[in-house]
């Protein structure tokens, strides 16, 4: 990189380069471009420029979000949400980028036999928050999924052991059940259960 008379001037690719002798303060940065990491010591202003974009390679994570950063495929460092800058050369960077913010799971119209032989068309919903964004996105294969299952299991598991009467008139009874037994199973996916519960159609 070059700075003349402190202003920078323009990326030099790898190669031998010569200038005219003159009264011109000129300055030469020389980084290791194997490493995707960018200098410390490079002013972020510079990086702006429209002449170093094609150098460099540019994350956007939200303010609701966090960043995970994947250099060849295995897992580097949490991201904080802003604009994180790094060198473009031949190192594979990915970056996956994760809510923090409430969320909510929905099971619409699945199908629920009572002991009574009853079937009811029950929708399931639950809110969340991750608070191991290590253990849900990486050692958990598809969270959302997992939690999906796991709240279908856990509201079949109550209600289809009593009759239609028995499931209306304890519906906060069922409801507080399977929300203490959802929670338990949430803090092995890396989440927090703020709330789940059940409408029953009709």
């Amino acid at each position: 990189m070059q700075l003349k008379n402190g202003n920078f001037q323009h990326v030099i690719v790898p190669g031998r380069y010569g200038h005219w002798k003159d009264n011109e303060d000129r300055q030469f940065i020389i980084t290791d471009i194997s490493n995707y990491e960018i200098d410390p010591g490079i002013d972020r202003t510079i990086l702006s420029r429209p002449n170093f974009e094609s150098h460099i390679r540019r994350f956007n994570v939200e303010a609701w979000k966090k960043g995970l950063l994947f250099v060849n495929n295995r897992f580097e460092k949490m991201l904080e949400p802003g604009n994180c800058i790094f060198r473009k050369n031949t190192t594979p960077l990915d970056v996956v980028k994760v809510d923090t913010r409430q969320l909510q799971l929905e099971v619409a119209d699945q199908e629920i036999l009572a002991a009574d032989k009853t079937v009811l068309k029950v929708t399931f919903f639950c809110q969340y928050k991750i608070n191991d964004i290590l253990k849900a996105v990486i050692d958990i294969k598809d969270y959302q999924e997992q939690l999906n299952v796991m709240m279908q299991l856990e509201f079949r598991k109550y209600p289809g052991g009593l009759s239609l009467d028995q499931i209306l008139e304890k519906k906060q009874e069922v409801g507080s059940f399977v929300t203490e037994k959802l929670r338990e199973s949430c803090a092995g996916l890396g989440l927090t259960l703020i709330n789940s519960g059940y409408h029953i159609a009709g």
